[in-house]
């Protein structure tokens, strides 16, 4: 019975936010469109998932534009580079890099994530479990922010690219 309901006032404000657009201007209209339908995009690609670690339950933010699982006090954005805005999980982003680890790291099937975690931004490897059991890796900062490991990987190759 909720689920109609949201969607009849989703469909509301849509129609009234169009309705009050110029009626002589059809790019006032397209403009309008265009507008939510990006806003549609970015909150399509977010959403939030728990992991317990440690017996404590954690909400993260997962933003698949961006690559990033990172724990939601931090938020999405990536501040820039130099900067001591933003939390160190994100910081750290600008530096991970896949060349401040040897040959020899990845030897035997370590997760790279985790290497680039202990050698390249000097955090601490920690491990969730969902709601359905499944694992993930984490890297713990000094001042409580956490980021997945296959995030760190992901930034840490790129990084390596430039």
């Amino acid at each position: 019975m909720q689920r109609p309901l949201k969607y009849f006032f989703a469909f509301w404000l849509l129609s009234h936010s169009l309705i009050g657009a110029n009626e002589n201007s059809p790019q006032s209209l397209t403009k309008s469109w265009d507008e939510l339908q990006k806003g549609m995009e970015r909150e399509v690609s977010k959403s939030y998932k728990s992991w317990k670690i440690d017996g404590k339950s954690y909400r993260f933010v997962v933003n698949s534009k961006k690559v990033l699982t990172v724990i939601s006090q931090c938020g999405d954005f990536i501040p820039q580079r130099n900067t001591a805005f933003g939390c160190m999980a994100l910081r750290e982003l600008h530096y991970v890099s896949m060349n401040d680890l040897e040959d020899n790291d990845l030897l035997g099937g370590k997760n790279p994530g985790s290497i680039l975690c202990k050698k390249s931004v000097k955090g601490t490897v920690v491990f969730g479990q969902d709601y359905f059991g499944n694992m993930n890796s984490f890297c713990l900062f000094t001042d409580g922010s956490m980021i997945s490991n296959d995030t760190l990987f992901y930034y840490g190759t790129r990084n390596a690219q430039k």
